[in-house]
């Protein structure tokens, strides 16, 4: 049955391909995560636990569903160009851009100050003081308060920074700047997942303008790669300064499994404990935290860090589908690729209308990336609020191709 899912995932990328839709448009990023997801199962699957004939049917049915959406869904009437990349640069916000970057830069020392609490007076920058800062969110429930706002800011400021440095807009010295700005803020984040989000949010709007070499895309995946490598060093989560090389490329190697493959079989645990549905617990978080927060009810939300399960390899987190089987059941599993018309929605008006749409469509990227690993969607709502109010203030409205039509 692993056959047939492999063949639907590949199909579904020839199809995305064959149809020409656009450069990063979200059926090929779709397709292509799941496929290498599914490949490095069917390749390793002697290393974990067996996954049931019902869940690789289930998984057959999602994707199917994947499928014929695509199937529903024709070219943009317009392609953005690197021309419609200096015009929609020009849309940007410049000076109140550069507000907010001297903003985010004079909260760097108490976000510093912050990170050096949370670890309880170690310094951040050694292995047991940066482990320690990250056992104090993981595991001591503690987080940055309102500098984790900051953080996201950085991350909108830095895309666009770059953006207007790559249509000579704005000097490389000032997205030098923002750079190493939104890398302080990655770093205290202590999680890999946030240096994935920046990079996608740089890269994406370039991809989508036809307005970056294949040089440069080799040259971001070897960037993710040492940011996954050197937090892992950091963390010592794979690699150890003590270990031999040896040692250190099997640990490293068991590691990545388990931030790759073993999701997959996490949630076939999942659906074999049947747990009783939550009806919209998780899926609502957003909502149930903000009663509690004000007052108005007494339950927590449900923590977003997950218990360890061993397929053997460790890991505490699920796939997408984690939150939506738990809420809805097998019902809730439709959700995910559902979601894939959300992102089609955005997409196309990135291609036609350009602005802050090509901003918008380039963070979401990093959700649907993720799908493999867990939900970043109603997970992250307050993120994503932010995100989308942060690119509307930055960046002006436009009808960038008024001949063309969204129908």
């Amino acid at each position: 049955m692993l056959e047939i899912l492999l063949g639907i995932c590949l199909f579904g990328l020839f199809i995305a391909h064959k149809k020409n839709l656009g450069p990063a448009n979200p059926f090929s990023i779709y397709f292509s995560v799941w496929l290498l997801i599914i490949t490095l199962f069917y390749l390793l699957q002697s290393t974990f636990d067996e996954a049931s004939g019902e869940f690789i049917f289930i998984l057959i049915i999602m994707k199917t569903i994947a499928l014929i959406l695509l199937f529903t869904v024709k070219p943009p009437a317009h392609k953005l160009t690197p021309e419609d990349g200096y015009k929609t640069g020009r849309l940007v916000r410049s000076k109140l851009l550069l507000l907010a970057q001297i903003i985010v830069i004079a909260f760097i020392p108490a976000a510093y100050s912050r990170a050096i609490a949370l670890s309880g007076g170690f310094n951040i920058f050694s292995i047991g003081g940066y482990i320690s800062l990250r056992a104090s969110m993981t595991d001591g429930g503690q987080n940055f308060g309102y500098i984790s706002y900051l953080a996201f800011l950085s991350y909108v400021i830095t895309s666009l920074s770059v953006y207007l440095m790559r249509f000579s807009i704005a000097g490389i010295f000032r997205a030098s700047i923002s750079i190493a700005v939104s890398l302080f803020y990655v770093y205290i984040g202590t999680g890999r997942t946030l240096g994935l989000f920046l990079i996608t949010s740089i890269i994406v709007p370039l991809i989508i303008l036809r307005s970056i070499r294949t040089r440069w895309l080799i040259i971001t995946a070897g960037l993710i790669a040492a940011l996954f490598i050197f937090i892992a060093l950091m963390t010592a989560k794979g690699i150890s300064s003590e270990a031999t090389i040896a040692e250190n490329f099997i640990s490293f190697t068991e590691n990545l499994q388990s931030y790759t493959v073993a999701p997959l079989l996490a949630l076939n645990k999942l659906i074999q404990s049947a747990p009783k549905i939550e009806f919209g617990n998780n899926m609502f978080r957003i909502i149930f935290a903000i009663s509690n927060f004000i007052g108005l009810s007494d339950h927590p939300p449900v923590p977003l860090i997950r218990n360890f399960v061993f397929v053997p390899n460790p890991t505490n987190v699920y796939t997408v589908y984690d939150v939506y089987f738990r809420d809805f059941w097998y019902f809730g599993m439709i959700f995910p690729p559902l979601f894939l018309l959300g992102h089609w929605w955005i997409y196309r008006r990135a291609q036609v209308q350009g602005g802050r749409w090509i901003f918008i469509y380039a963070s979401t990227v990093y959700a649907l990336i993720m799908q493999f690993f867990q939900d970043q969607y109603f997970s992250l709502a307050s993120s994503w609020i932010q995100l989308i109010a942060w690119y509307m203030l930055f960046v002006k409205s436009s009808t960038l191709i008024t001949k063309n039509r969204l129908d």
